[in-house]
């Protein structure tokens, strides 16, 4: 009896997908709630915040962004050196949940900040976050680049039912 719970490519990156897309769709959903509750007329919830908004936001967003590759990177080390396949896979998947999860977080600061001071000009960066995490979606050509395979590695993760091991 064949195991069910191989790891195929194909296997991989619909979950890895699954994953990044409800990310996206958790900031996408959460803008959309926030800018209903401001359209309707609940307005700024703390609009004095504003000036100290205008100088925390970007600094607390350059912190996170440089924050998410600062721990990327290092969880690349880690995993480059691992020998099988599978578990670089596995780990490099958790780096991109790990990155995805840190580099959301500048897009729900910015939302806040529209929350809270029902200025539109903190929706623009939220959009760059977003378009950001949309870029960063997973792809067998970045999995391919960012683990260094061989390319005997790199057939096999392409050929979407090859097991990897």
């Amino acid at each position: 009896m064949e195991r069910s719970d191989k790891m195929t490519p194909a296997n991989y990156f619909r979950s890895t997908k699954i994953v990044h897309i409800a990310i996206v769709v958790g900031v996408v959903f959460y803008a959309a709630v926030t800018l209903i509750i401001n359209t309707v007329g609940m307005g700024a919830l703390l609009p004095e915040a504003g000036p100290l908004l205008m100088i925390a936001f970007p600094a607390i967003s350059v912190v996170w962004l440089a924050g998410g590759v600062f721990v990327f990177r290092k969880k690349m080390k880690e995993i480059l050196v691992k020998k099988y396949l599978s578990d670089r896979m596995n780990d490099y998947r958790g780096a991109l949940v790990i990155q995805y999860a840190i580099l959301e977080m500048p897009a729900f600061i910015a939302i806040v900040g529209f929350q809270l001071t029902d200025n539109n000009i903190y929706l623009a960066p939220a959009a760059v976050f977003l378009a950001f995490l949309i870029a960063l979606a997973p792809t067998r050509k970045k999995l391919i680049r960012d683990l260094k395979l061989t390319r005997e590695e790199a057939a096999q993760v392409m050929n979407p039912d090859s097991e990897i091991i």
